[in-house]
């Protein structure tokens, strides 16, 4: 986008040095160029806001992003944190004697519940 502000600029500059000189064969084309120039730095302008106004969109999208995914990477740790204790209750309830079964079913359920 920088590349295609600074391409314009230099073409109106173009366009404006054009329209000074005396050559007679121009002259009915002068008129037009000092119009011409303005439009293109109007276009100028308005590019140069178009690409500051993405760059700023641009870095708040990145901003949110980032926030979102933090929370999201701890849900998703918490959560594998608690299927691996569910899983090594439910390994340690298939082991047990018959005696201990009880205990370790209830804290397979506790850790079913969580």
């Amino acid at each position: 986008m920088g590349c295609c502000i600074i391409a314009v600029n230099d073409f109106s500059s173009d366009i404006m040095t054009a329209s000074a000189g005396d050559d007679n064969s121009t002259k009915e084309l002068k008129g037009s160029f000092v119009p011409f120039s303005n439009a293109l730095i109007g276009v100028k302008e308005s590019l140069n806001v178009m690409s500051t106004t993405d760059d700023i969109t641009l870095g708040f999208t990145l901003e949110l992003y980032s926030r979102y995914m933090l929370p999201r990477y701890k849900m998703c740790f918490c959560r594998m944190c608690k299927l691996v204790e569910f899983e090594n209750a439910t390994k340690t309830l298939e082991k047990a004697k018959p005696k201990n079964q009880e205990m370790l079913q209830k804290a397979n359920d506790d850790a079913e519940e969580a």
